[in-house]
């Protein structure tokens, strides 16, 4: 008797996808466990730096590997990566600057800190509750609030670019070397 094999959809899933959203939350993690080396003092540090990036990335990862077409999971892993490099970026200033700097690279890392975290909230706060369920919004009014949010995220990411003498203060001091003082007012 003749075996007959059938090919199905779930047979010829790529690989790639769960690579890199488990890459997504393996860098997540790494991330969470520098930083609660370096400042981790309670279960509120292990909570806000590990479960929650995990949180977001492990589901995010499992939505964009079997619901490919809903945006949530990679809107969860964009969150989960945001999340990631503020973490990893404000460990990584704590462990290698001392003081004042004017270093390229600990400019670069403050920036990465500074700038990643507004993006990533509002993705969460606002971008996947307006496509929840499905992934689609209710209705195309429901556009407005999604481009309403995004012109927010875009002036507070000036604000900080242009309006923000300092990246950091303490126990690192950093200018913002894209500082305008004359900008300063308009996104105070």
């Amino acid at each position: 008797s003749a075996t007959v094999t059938a090919v199905t959809k779930d047979s010829q899933r790529p690989l790639l996808r769960p690579a890199i959203g488990l890459g997504v939350v393996a860098f997540a993690l790494i991330a969470a466990i520098a930083s609660l080396v370096t400042w981790g003092s309670s279960i509120v540090d292990v909570l806000s730096y590990i479960a929650i990036p995990l949180a977001f990335g492990g589901i995010g990862a499992f939505l964009w590997t079997r619901v490919p077409e809903n945006p949530i999971g990679p809107m969860l892993l964009v969150a989960t990566i945001g999340f990631a490099a503020l973490i990893g970026s404000g460990t990584w200033l704590v462990l290698n600057v001392q003081g004042t700097t004017t270093d390229p690279l600990a400019i670069v890392m403050a920036l990465a800190a500074n700038l990643t975290f507004i993006p990533a909230l509002m993705v969460v706060i606002v971008g996947v509750p307006l496509i929840f369920p499905d992934g689609r919004f209710l209705s195309p009014r429901w556009r407005w609030v999604g481009i309403a949010a995004a012109f927010v995220v875009v002036v507070a990411e000036v604000g900080v670019l242009f309006g923000q003498q300092m990246l950091t203060e303490y126990p690192v001091s950093i200018a913002n070397p894209f500082y305008v003082p004359e900008a300063e007012p308009l996104f105070a």
